[in-house]
């Protein structure tokens, strides 16, 4: 039978959409006591989650200092879940830390100031982006859940799923009605798995434990974003057009050229209107001028579509 506990510790509607992002855990001891994260965000975020998980030695009690963006999280390791096993504790920390996001990139860093050694497991960020023109629903988990070898948790998905698992290694098996996905992590690696399915979803471990640390389900009603990109020859010149054919403005639009993999063109156009134009004469072409293409991504509150079009 699974150990441990997933908490909800947020779930509703929101009028926007929701980006998580995760990273791998690593060891912390007397040599390397600190350990720094960066993660993007794609504009300021209406809430903004950072879910920690860590590994310590049952008998201590690491001191351990979290920063983001150069502000003091905390002083001391105080997690809001814990589990013991095999006289170790794993823990995890969730902090909402809405008022310190910012656009762009964003630091996080850990720094421990005691001899006890501390591992963490795995680092989730999760932002809420604000957006009239998106509608979702969502219900985000946390906690610390361990499955031994073929224990099954049961989950559920209302449309889109995301699974992160972390640890020393582990695999495992995620089953739904119509999909099966594999994970596997090893070395402190965190494993995020993405479902595309709603309805029941089976986790099912195949190593000798497992540890699932965020599980978050969201159902999101939004525009589609649709984007012609076209390319062209003019007097020996190359010409990149793309225009916005969705019905809602676009936070950004990017333009990325390259010619045998190499890229000669790179822009970032900001609040790109509907049927808004873009066009740009990027360079010269010459003889023997081969593979060249244009990839272009649409975002809008980090949701995104990216199209490939190729010369000729």
């Amino acid at each position: 039978m699974p150990k441990g506990d997933l908490r909800t510790f947020d779930e509703g509607d929101f009028d926007g959409s929701l980006e998580v992002q995760s990273f791998r855990g690593i060891p912390l001891d007397n040599v390397k006591r600190s350990v720094g994260y960066a993660f993007e965000l794609e504009k300021k975020p209406a809430k903004l989650y950072i879910i920690a998980s860590a590994e310590r030695d049952l008998k201590s009690m690491p001191k351990l200092r979290m920063w983001v963006n150069d502000f003091s999280l905390s002083k001391e390791f105080k997690p809001n879940i814990e589990l013991i096993e095999d006289k170790r504790a794993l823990s995890t920390i969730i902090y909402d830390i809405s008022p310190f996001g910012k656009e762009g990139k964003n630091e996080l860093s850990f720094v421990k100031s005691s001899m006890d050694p501390l591992s963490l497991l795995s680092l989730v960020v999760v932002a809420f982006y604000p957006d009239q023109d998106i509608k979702t629903k969502y219900s985000l988990d946390a906690g610390m859940m361990i499955l031994r070898e073929n224990e099954n948790l049961e989950l559920e998905s209302i449309g889109r799923g995301i699974l992160v698992m972390g640890g020393r290694n582990g695999s495992a098996r995620i089953l739904t009605e119509r999909n099966n996905y594999f994970s596997s992590y090893y070395n402190y690696e965190s494993d995020e798995v993405e479902i595309h399915d709603d309805g029941k979803v089976n986790v099912i471990s195949e190593s000798e434990y497992i540890a699932i640390i965020f599980y978050g389900t969201f159902s999101t009603k939004s525009p589609e974003i649709r984007l012609n990109p076209q390319l062209s020859t003019k007097d020996g010149n190359l010409l990149v057009y793309v225009k916005n054919e969705s019905e809602v403005p676009l936070d950004k639009v990017i333009m990325n050229l390259t010619v045998n993999g190499i890229t000669k063109f790179f822009k970032v156009y900001s609040s790109v209107s509907p049927n808004q134009e873009l066009s740009e004469k990027v360079m010269q072409l010459t003889n023997g001028v081969t593979n060249v293409n244009l990839r272009v991504v649409g975002i809008k509150s980090g949701m995104r579509v990216v199209i490939d079009r190729p010369l000729g």
